[in-house]
């Protein structure tokens, strides 16, 4: 492995850490190397109009260069503040990037902008920017004399942008989420860690729908809320949508949260999967009924997924994007392939 590819690994890692909490924008990982090859900041893109993966990075690396802390969080105050003091301290950088940097205005500035300003020695780029009206962002920095290098563990830098390619051309993201013990279990007992609550409940904020059974209602009598979420995204607790085929009313903790819409549906037609970004909820039962309409699965670590899926009698061709550990749970990223 070259050393470019060491640190977009270094990016990758850590865009992962908040992939699918950053949509309808795509997860992104930046990191600053300074010219004796020593990391100055890594960083991610963490919620949709907030600071992208480089201004993070930038700001990180700067407030280490200057000796000068830069307290601001806005995404166009960052970008202001670089370039007028940034004063030459990059210019001996390398800029690592998983996503071609952004050459619009849209909620924020453009990235390709900000790196043409304060003039790095080297950016060094893993996928290309797809949308047009956000493309150019390379050629931009090539014209003004910067090093550029692109394509760097690409197909890995790709993978993190299924979510969002699903989002933006089918017009939705349903990602089925299950946690299991290691011996297959996942009705008992609490099974994720802290990091993982936090996490799950971080990705709730963010979701338009989460979809559960009627006998995860019976069984786990949950309250789905988002309790354990961080103030970054502090929200009122998902919509629900439970696919069941009894009729009566169920006396949940899920009912009594406030500020959220509880529909019953008795058809899989009625659920709300073929817009937004849908989280599924639910053990291999329910996986069976709504496979066809899942785009990802997200499974807390389980040795026994292959052996599940097929226990079932049909097959879902699947390919493993990536494996992270959070916490004391590994998690598995599996697409439909």
């Amino acid at each position: 492995m070259s050393s470019d590819e060491y640190f977009l690994s270094l990016c990758i890692q850590e865009a992962w850490k908040y992939q699918s909490l950053t949509l309808p924008n795509p997860a992104v990982g930046a990191m600053v190397v300074d010219g004796g090859g020593n990391i100055l900041s890594v960083c991610a893109h963490t919620k949709a109009g907030s600071a992208h993966a480089e201004v993070n990075a930038l700001k990180n690396a700067y407030e280490k260069l200057s000796y000068q802390k830069c307290n601001l969080a806005d995404a166009k105050e960052i970008h202001h503040y670089l370039k007028a003091n940034h004063q030459g301290i990059f210019n001996d950088c390398t800029i690592y990037v998983t996503l071609e940097p952004c050459n619009h205005y849209g909620k924020t500035p453009p990235c390709a902008e900000l790196i043409e300003t304060i003039r790095p020695k080297r950016v060094v780029i893993g996928s290309s920017e797809i949308q047009k009206q956000a493309s150019g962002g390379a050629k931009r920095l090539q014209d003004s004399g910067i090093e550029v290098v692109q394509n760097v563990l690409e197909f890995e830098c790709n993978a993190l942008l299924y979510p969002f390619l699903c989002l933006k051309e089918r017009g939705h993201f349903n990602l089925f989420k299950i946690a299991q013990r290691i011996n297959g279990d996942y009705q008992s007992g609490l099974i994720s860690g802290m990091e993982s609550r936090v996490f799950t409940h971080n990705q709730r904020c963010v979701a338009d729908t989460l979809i559960i059974s009627g006998k995860t209602l019976r069984v786990d009598r949950p309250t789905l809320d988002v309790r354990y979420c961080t103030k970054e995204y502090a929200n009122t607790s998902p919509n629900i949508q439970i696919l069941t085929k009894e009729k009566s009313f169920y006396d949940a903790p899920l009912f009594k949260v406030p500020c959220r819409k509880v529909d019953i549906c008795h058809q899989i037609e009625h659920l709300k999967l073929q817009k937004g970004f849908n989280v599924i909820e639910g053990g291999w039962d329910l996986f069976e009924s709504l496979h066809s309409f899942v785009d990802m699965v997200l499974v807390y670590i389980s040795p026994t997924l292959k052996q599940n899926i097929k226990s079932k009698g049909f097959e879902w061709n699947a390919e493993l994007l990536y494996i992270q550990k959070l916490g004391n749970d590994g998690l598995l990223w599996i697409k439909k392939s």
